[in-house]
Parts: C-alpha cells; structure tokens; sequence
C-alpha cells in the first residue's frame, strides 16, 4: 500500500510536470521564431505562458521594459481586419492583470517590422484593420514593467485567439444580391462589415480614395428608379452609392450619390448594378444598414373606356391677356365672370370662345363709360395701381379681389358685388404703425343692353386694409333660407413684415380685422348709409351694429358652400389668429 501511494505521487509529479512542459513549449521569447496563430471565424484558443519570458529590447508603440513572447498569424485572402483576444487563465489565481499584460501588432513577418497598432490591455480586444489579405503580421505579448519569474509558473498562463468576419458573400459583382424595386420602400437588412475593395472598375462618378464596398443588382420595372441606404452603423460613416449598368465585366457608371442615387434613363427589363461602398476605410465593427430601390407610380393609361372621364384642357386667354386674374365665378347668364388684382377690371367671357368683354373699370383715373364722372371719383382706386405706392415699398395685396352674385341675377335683380383696395391711406413704423390702406364692399347692377356694371352703392367703403392678409374673399350663401353676401376681411398681416408693429385685432369683436362679415343683398329699412347693409341679427349686434359674424380669421382665401349640409367653408392661411 505504502509502495503504491509512492508510485502514484511520482506519477502525479510527473504528469504535472510535462503538462508545464506542453504550455512552455507554446511559448516563444524569441522574436525570430514566433508560434503561429490561425485566424479563424470562431475563437479556437492557445494556451501559452509569459512565465520566464526576458525583454526581447525591441521598440513598440509604448515605452517601458516589455517582458514579451512572439506569435505571427497570416490573414486569410479577402481579409482586411481581425481581432485579437487574450485572457488569463484564473485557475489558483493569476498574475496576470489589464494593468500589466498588453498586445501589440506589428505590419510584417521580420522583427525589424513596425508597430500598427496601440498597447492593448488584456481583456481589450484588439482590432487591426485595413490589413492586406494573405499577409504575415507579428504579435507581441508582454507584462509591462514586469519581470515574470515570481511564483507558481501557471499564474502566468494565458488563452489568446484571432479571428475574422469573412467578407460578405456580395463583396464582389459577380455575387451581388438581388433587390426587387417597387412604388415604395421595403428595406433589405444589409452589412459591409469585412467587405473589401473591387478593383479594376471602369472610374465614373466616385468619389476619390478607396471603396470598401458590397454589390447588389435589380432588373428595371421603369425608366427611373432610386436606391436608398439608410441607418447606417456608427463605424459606416464615409457612404456612396454608384449605380453601373452592363455587366460584371464590363460596368458603366450611371450615376453616384452618398445616401441615394437616382436614374431616369433605365431601360425597362435591363438588370442594373449598385455598388455601396465605405470610402477610405475598411470596416471591421457596427457596419449594418437598410437598402431598398424604388420606382415611381406607373402612369395611368388612359384606355377607350376612359376616354368620356378626361377633360379637356382649353386656353380661353393667353399669356398678358389678363392682369392678375383673381376672382372667377361661373355667372347665371352662362359666362364666367373674372377680375383683375391690379387691373382693376370686371370681365365677362364666353367659355367657349373665351371672348371677353370689359364690364367695369374702376383703375386708376378711368372714365369709362359705365359709371359717371362722380362716380369714377368715389369709387375708382385713388392709387396708381401700375407701380407701388408712391412713398410706400409696397403693393395692398390683393387688389380688386372679391366677386359675387345674386342668385337672382335672372329674375329682376342683376346686382353683382365686387371687393376691392380702394385708396393708400397711410404708413409708418412706429408703436402701432403699419402699412395703411382702405377697402370697399360694393354693388352694382349689370345693365343687360350695355353689357356694363353700372349703379354703385357703397355696402361698406371704410374696412380697414393692408399690403398684406386683405382677403378680399366673398360669397353669396343663405342663412336659414336668408341670402347673405359674406366677406372675408384678413388680420392685415399684423406683427409681421411692412405690419410688424401693427396689433393684431383678429379676437377684438368691436373691430372688423380679421373677421368674417356678413351684410344684407339688400339695403333694410334701417335708418344710416351702413346699418341699412348690416342683418338685424348678426351675432355682435349690441347697442350699435356690426357687420361681425366670425372672428379670429387669419387670412381666408376661399369660401364654398354646400347646399346639402347647409354648410359654409372658408379656407385660413395659418393659425396665428384663430
């Protein structure tokens, strides 16, 4: 018993013994004669030992006295980067800490090779990037500082490994993946981790330096379609995208751009090429992104069937016969009624022919025949309406503006009211300044044997104006079986702009800025040129009459009215007053 329990410890001290030996023969302190690591796509430890390592006295990329063993590794072909991991073996504790074991890379299979990388610390990965595939590099490992002699020999070991992201499978054309195009994005989840550069391309559009890039094909479903990248890794910062058509071995570049190309001279049927790329550097870590390639909306054909469905498109006037149409109302006589901002001018014209005729002419100094001289000197606009205002940088928006008529026009009341900027009445820019003007609400009567608007009366001649939110707007719609003609009065762009000091008064009842009016089609019996065109039931009716019926209107430009819901729409520009 005593015989074999001897035997047994001299087994055991040996078997210790040599598996010292095995980890010692994975050492090399020599630099001229390193152990050789294979890179791999998984991590495949060796198992070495710093243990006894001596200074081998060669210069690195760090000072200090660096106690080092020497591997070499060869990249695979296609291989630009790799990492590199170390760890101790913590087994009865270990000597070996981050803060005294270190990697260093070196660019060369001889030891007079030059450092490319930092000192990494054990537990750091080590990556190496725009490594040439198929080549030799070294790798040091060290204790900084210290010698590694003390102790229990296996509190030196360590594990250390190599490996690689092989590149993608589309790194070069011939294995470029294919997209479908469609109307709209659908994402293919992609990386270019590991890709590596395609030389011998045809130059084009690129941009200048290397293109780490990966392929990706599509065959045209229209003659203009557009890839996009998007999402991009944090280490994919440099992108472009080169679109070629023809074939892997004979590309031609169509077109470049960083994040999306587009092209709208495919041939439908053809298959394209797109080449993304990291321009400059290799990327070895958080290389994702999200490509897709879309196509417009296909035109609609219009078929035999459809035919009756298509409009036709008819120019009634052409260029310079109208200055600034504004208003166009489709009149109960069958033609269509149109004013002129700045011409200051009503005008009928045949849809048909589009022959027009002046029905009013209320510019500046006219003394046409449908209104009398007194009554050209009222009514027509009291400013040059070919230039801008004379001390005034400015033009009152809108002009003759506002047409509309009465839903009787055939039965004994041919009455039409126009809107209209009629006179510049002042300018500053002082506390509550602004660019002042005045606008008009008036009716005529079309006399039917002159083909003029004739008649004027003033419904309401003191509304306040502006060079800017005139609206102008008006419509003729019932109220509970009531025609009311409503008029649509901006908040005169107070607090920007000409108006900038100027108080915006759209929430202020008792003023006619920015509100909805709504007047009479016929003068009341009420007693004042005004009061005779204000509804005895408006809603701001008080002690004194007010043509008020909504407030807090920025700048209405459009009003319709549907006759089935019993409903009046107006179109606002903005929210800042309502």
């Amino acid at each position: 018993m005593q015989q074999a329990t001897a035997r047994t410890t001299v087994l055991l001290f040996a078997f210790v013994f040599l598996t010292k030996l095995l980890l010692a023969q994975t050492q090399s302190d020599d630099c001229a004669t390193p152990v050789t690591l294979t890179p791999g796509t998984t991590c495949a430890n060796t198992t070495s030992t710093l243990y006894n390592a001596t200074s081998s006295g060669i210069a690195g990329s760090c000072t200090g006295t660096k106690y080092d063993v020497w591997y070499t590794f060869t990249t695979p072909a296609n291989c630009t980067s790799v990492n590199i991991d170390m760890a101790d073996i913590p087994a009865g504790g270990s000597n070996l800490t981050s803060l005294n074991t270190y990697m260093e890379a070196f660019n060369g299979p001889n030891c007079g090779a030059t450092s490319i990388s930092t000192c990494t610390p054990m537990g750091t990965t080590l990556t190496l990037t725009g490594l040439s595939p198929s080549t030799s590099y070294r790798l040091r490992i060290f204790t900084w500082n210290l010698a590694p002699t003390a102790g229990n020999a296996g509190k030196w070991d360590y594990n250390v490994c190599i490996t690689y992201v092989p590149p993608p499978a589309n790194d070069d054309c011939p294995g470029a993946i294919t997209l479908t195009s469609a109307t709209s994005c659908s994402n293919t989840a992609a990386t270019i981790v590991s890709s590596t550069a395609t030389t011998g391309l045809p130059s084009g559009c690129e941009s200048a330096g290397t293109h780490y890039d990966v392929w990706y094909k599509f065959v045209a479903t229209n003659t203009t379609h557009t890839v996009t990248i998007s999402s991009p890794g944090s280490n994919f910062t440099n992108s472009e995208i080169q679109l070629y058509g023809g074939n892997c071995g004979s590309l031609t570049s169509l077109a470049c751009g960083s994040t999306s190309v587009t092209s709208s001279s495919l041939a439908i049927g053809s298959t394209y090429y797109i080449r993304v790329s990291n321009v400059g550097s290799a990327v070895s870590t958080n290389g994702t992104f999200n490509i897709c390639v879309t196509n417009p909306t296909p035109p609609v054909i219009v078929t035999a069937g459809r035919m009756n469905e298509v409009y036709k498109q008819t120019i009634l006037s052409g260029a310079g016969g109208l200055q600034y149409p504004w208003e166009v109302t489709y009149g109960p006589d069958g033609n269509l009624w149109i004013t002129e901002s700045h011409g200051y001018k009503v005008y009928k014209m045949n849809p048909t022919t589009g022959a027009k005729t002046t029905t009013l002419d209320i510019s500046f100094g006219s003394t046409s025949s449908e209104l009398t001289t007194a009554e050209h000197t009222t009514f027509n606009v009291q400013f040059n309406n070919t230039a801008n205002v004379a001390g005034c940088s400015c033009w009152p928006q809108g002009g003759l503006a506002g047409l509309a008529i009465h839903p009787q026009f055939n039965s004994g009341k041919p009455y039409v009211y126009v809107s209209y900027v009629r006179k510049f009445d002042s300018i500053s820019s002082t506390t509550n300044g602004g660019v002042y003007f005045r606008n008009s609400v008036v009716r005529f009567t079309y006399n039917s044997s002159s083909g003029k608007l004739e008649s004027p009366v003033a419904i309401c001649d003191t509304l306040p104006g502006s060079s800017d939110h005139n609206s102008q707007r008006i419509i003729v719609a019932p109220v509970a079986g009531t025609y009311y003609l409503f008029y649509a009065q901006g908040d005169m762009g107070a607090g920007q702009f000409g108006n900038q000091f100027r108080p915006n008064k759209a929430q202020n009842s008792n003023s006619y800025e920015g509100k909805i009016l709504r007047f009479n089609l016929e003068a009341d019996a009420d007693a004042g040129s005004y009061d005779q065109w204000i509804p005895n039931d408006n809603p701001y009716n008080g002690a004194k009459q007010s043509g008020v019926w909504c407030i807090g209107i920025r700048n209405n430009q459009g009003f319709a009215y549907d006759t089935t819901l019993n409903m009046l729409y107006g179109a606002s520009h903005g929210p800042y007053s309502d």
